[in-house]
């Protein structure tokens, strides 16, 4: 076997987002039809341990396998500072302590892939809409320079206007922007890979705009999720 694939999600103390990415590693190792053991997965963050001592271990327990290159996939849904600056440096990290075997290839991070569009327009579909809806695709959002463009061009592919959580604009600018005009029926897509602290907070933001904005009609759909379908999309990535 020449490859083994390693996952980083951004990590989180809620157990439902702990056990999401256990539970999307397990689904891509099936997809990829390989033993679990060729498949990792760690936090960047929130870990006992930093990310690359997760990728030495990770490698060294790999030893007379036959594989020659870990592949690692960002979960990372936009190209901030931990996309561009701070995985980067675990992986040089880790490579320092490994050498050259295994190698270690940094692949792009998954937001990046074009079939996100496909998915996130199904996940339009479920939540609630009717033709005259407006679409809103809720990002987390980047101070860094130039990453919340890749989130304004996915979201004009998707025909839905941009908003993000920690930088403007954010969801409740969007929203009154929307009502003001006239425009109340509001389909909203969280851009997030799991259910945690951060999608009950929008969820609960949420129900207070419907309060303030009692003449609205507003459908908060669910984040990706550890689905089948975000499965074969990271497989389609590792097999590039």
């Amino acid at each position: 076997m020449e490859f083994a694939y390693f996952l980083v999600w951004h990590g989180s103390r809620d157990r439902r987002s702990q056990a999401a990415s256990h539970h999307l590693a397990y689904l891509v190792t099936q997809a990829l039809g390989l033993a679990p053991s060729l498949v990792g997965v760690a936090p960047l963050e929130l870990s006992a341990y930093p990310l690359h001592e997760a990728l030495v271990q990770f490698a060294q327990q790999l030893q007379g396998t036959g594989v020659q290159t870990i592949r690692i996939l960002p979960l990372f849904l936009l190209p901030g500072v931990h996309v561009r600056e701070d995985i980067p440096a675990e992986v040089a990290q880790a490579r320092q302590q490994l050498g050259t075997s295994p190698q270690l290839e940094l692949l792009d991070y998954l937001g990046k892939q074009p079939q996100m569009v496909e998915l996130l327009t199904q996940e339009f579909e479920h939540t609630p809409q009717n033709g005259h809806s407006q679409r809103i695709l809720l990002s987390h959002g980047s101070r860094r320079e130039g990453a919340n463009t890749a989130i304004a061009t996915l979201a004009q592919q998707l025909n839905a206007t941009p908003a993000y959580w920690s930088v403007p604009p954010h969801l409740s600018s969007q929203i009154e922007h929307f009502v003001t005009n006239g425009q109340t029926d509001i389909a909203i897509q969280p851009y997030f890979l799991f259910t945690g602290g951060l999608t009950d907070a929008i969820a609960q933001e949420v129900a207070e705009l419907r309060v303030k904005f009692a003449d609205a009609t507003l459908n908060l759909g669910e984040p990706l999720g550890a689905t089948p379908q975000l499965a074969q999309l990271i497989t389609e990535k590792l097999h590039e």
